[in-house]
């Protein structure tokens, strides 16, 4: 959903050959008192910036993809939260952020990172935090939200968060699709479907019941499908975001 974030994906095709950590169709976002929880990261580079979505766990910390961080020429981190808009609303400065230390730029594993603002955020009406849990109650749905693309050929993008529900599939049964699953990780959407998440919705969550995460945008293969995506598992990372959390906001 941002044009930025071509630079990023173009260079990420370059690494990963057939991988893709790229919302096409879906619907916009009419009223953020839905999503007040998702924000969006910019990247700002030497040469080019480049987007990625977040969730708001508290005060002083975002969750977002470690995949985002892969291409390390930037000099500055905002994010932005309590706006349609991701040219307008609340913005924040990142202070620091914490990369899982298994992340595998090759294997796609453990893709999942933590940001620390600042700033605390200022709770209010279109500013919340979601919830994250052990075991969130099972689902056969769940939606995500982002700036990422709408067209994927052209790489066409919009500046306004879109939604779109995504099928969620059983471990077992996206193996049988995605042979390279990664350990701690789930999948969401149709193996042929035309809404799905794209470029620039990387690190967006992925949540139930409009207030529950469970899970973070990481890729999609796209030799097997556009629209199948897969998903980092938080649960999975439950520990390792409580311990992660503690330790940015003490450094």
């Amino acid at each position: 959903m941002a044009a930025g974030l071509f630079v990023l994906i173009y260079s990420f095709k370059c690494v990963m050959g057939k991988r893709e950590g790229f919302i096409v169709g879906g619907d916009y976002v009419r009223n953020l008192t839905y999503f007040p929880w998702a924000g969006f990261l910019l990247f700002n580079g030497y040469d080019e910036s480049y987007g990625c979505g977040s969730s708001i766990l508290n005060q002083d910390i975002l969750i977002t993809a470690a995949n985002c961080f892969t291409f390390n020429d930037f000099f500055e981190i905002t994010a932005t939260v309590g706006h349609k808009d991701k040219y307008q609303g609340y913005v924040y400065r990142v202070e620091a952020y914490k990369l899982h230390s298994e992340w595998d730029i090759f294997t796609m594993s453990h893709d999942i990172a933590l940001c620390k603002l600042k700033k605390k955020l200022y709770l209010r009406h279109y500013v919340k935090r979601l919830i994250l849990m052990v075991r969130p109650p099972k689902e056969k749905t769940a939606e995500l939200v982002g700036w990422g693309a709408i067209e994927e050929i052209r790489f066409k993008d919009t500046k306004l968060i879109k939604t779109v529900y995504q099928k969620l599939w059983t471990r077992e049964k996206c193996k049988e699709v995605l042979y390279e699953l990664p350990e701690g990780t789930i999948c969401g959407g149709e193996e042929n479907g035309s809404d799905f998440p794209s470029s620039g919705d990387t690190g967006s969550g992925l949540v139930i019941r409009r207030l529950i995460i469970v899970g973070v945008y990481s890729y999609k293969d796209i030799r097997v499908s556009r629209s199948l995506g897969v998903y980092t598992n938080v649960s999975y990372f439950y520990d390792w975001i409580k311990r992660s959390s503690r330790q940015l906001k003490c450094d």
